[in-house]
């Protein structure tokens, strides 16, 4: 309250303002919220662990449906138990009693990069463990179910774990979505699959989240069998493209990587190509990583190519004993150093040991023993640069273990 007087002509002029509180907000707790609302989305009920009797009558043929339909895409490539699927293309298993045992199923299905580049060969298969009671339940583990992605010939195993464990949260947020409804989890895992390039979806999970371009630069040495997968290739330039890599990539017996660029964009690039990759009997190793000197007046490598495309000469068609490519390992290291590329050649040099093959013959022995000697003047060089620099190694530890 407070009171104003003025002087004005004919005389004295008083008004008083009485000042109003501000309305009080009401409180959350006067207007309770109800799960009625229909603004407000429905909450997922929690994950059961069985289905009634009197419900199965209600799953079974939604399942033969889906199954069905799986048959007529051509999608199909397994069903146990075998029994039934005669019954299921005959289109008469829903005239029989529900199953009170779990049903697996394979389906094929394609990755997006691989229908981009049509490579039919290489589909994924699916393969799933449908509970008793599906769909009502979904095919997830703490259902009595389970789903596993199989891309052998490309994809490693600790990838086709990840994309395992990929595929599951996805069911669980489609079981999660339709509430009260009878999702098909077969199709919605194969679309997963073909919506996507997974095996660029596991690679992304060891990206760089802030990668130090500039800080310092590292050769790596990789070696590996001979493969013929333009698949494996084609995901090595791309992801040497995307982290800025250089160097080659060499088809042999044995095969050869060569490629320099940022420490840390380098051993996620290696990570990739020696894990996520499958690489059958013999592993694809790191023969040699070192740091190159800032000081090398050398030139850096062009951007990650393939050998055969950017140094057709090192490479000698049908020079191995069963008829395919092999690499010149010593007009290889002379070229890089007829380019300038001094440090690099002569790493490679000290490498030829590792790579030494006879027309694509192979000494196992001789590789074993060359590849040991590798790791050890390896050792020898990281004693000879913590006695020079003794807080190098811990930095560089530190560093790695951020990385992990």
């Amino acid at each position: 309250f407070f009171s104003l007087i003025l002087l004005a002509e004919g005389g004295w002029w008083w008004c008083g303002v009485h000042a109003q509180p501000p309305p009080s907000r009401p409180s959350p707790t006067m207007e309770p919220r109800t799960t009625s609302d229909p603004s407000k989305p429905a909450v997922a009920p929690p994950l059961r662990k069985s289905v009634d009797a009197d419900e199965l009558p209600l799953a079974w043929p939604a399942l033969v449906d889906e199954v069905q339909a799986l048959h007529r895409r051509g999608q199909l490539m397994a069903f146990q138990p075998q029994w039934m699927l005669a019954e299921v293309r005959r289109g008469a298993a829903k005239a029989l009693p529900p199953p009170d045992q779990a049903i697996r199923l394979t389906v094929k299905a394609q990755s997006l990069f691989q229908k981009q580049k049509g490579l039919g060969e290489l589909a994924a298969e699916l393969h799933l463990l449908l509970p008793v009671g599906y769909p009502i339940l979904p095919p997830l583990e703490s259902c009595g179910g389970d789903v596993e992605v199989n891309m052998v010939g490309l994809a490693s195993k600790r990838t086709m774990k990840a994309l395992g464990r990929e595929l599951h949260l996805h069911l669980l947020r489609v079981y999660e979505a339709n509430c009260g409804a009878l999702p098909r989890y077969v199709a919605e895992a194969i679309k997963w699959v073909e919506g996507r390039d997974v095996i660029d979806l596991v690679a992304a999970m060891a990206a760089p989240q802030h990668p130090k371009v500039g800080k310092s630069r590292s050769r790596a040495f990789v070696r590996f069998h001979h493969i013929e997968s333009h698949v494996k290739i084609a995901y090595g330039l791309r992801w040497g493209a995307e982290l800025d890599i250089g160097g080659y990539i060499g088809k042999g017996q044995p095969g050869m990587v060569c490629a320099e660029g940022d420490t840390e964009c380098l051993a996620k690039w290696v990570d990739r190509f020696t894990t996520v990759l499958h690489w059958g009997p013999i592993p694809c190793a790191v023969v040699a990583m070192v740091p190159t000197l800032a000081t090398d007046p050398a030139p850096p490598l062009p951007p990650l190519a393939e050998l055969s495309t950017a140094l057709p000469a090192c490479v000698r068609a049908g020079g191995a004993f069963n008829g395919r490519n092999c690499i010149d390992f010593l007009l290889l290291q002379q070229t890089l150093a007829g380019l300038g590329h001094e440090s690099c050649a002569a790493h490679l040099q000290e490498l030829l040991p590792v790579y030494a093959h006879e027309g694509g013959h192979v000494d196992d022995e001789g590789r074993e023993a060359a590849l040991e000697g590798a790791a050890q003047r390896e050792a020898d060089k990281r004693q000879v640069q913590e006695q020079a620099d003794p807080g190098a190694m811990k930095r560089k530890g530190r560093a790695k273990k951020r990385l992990q």
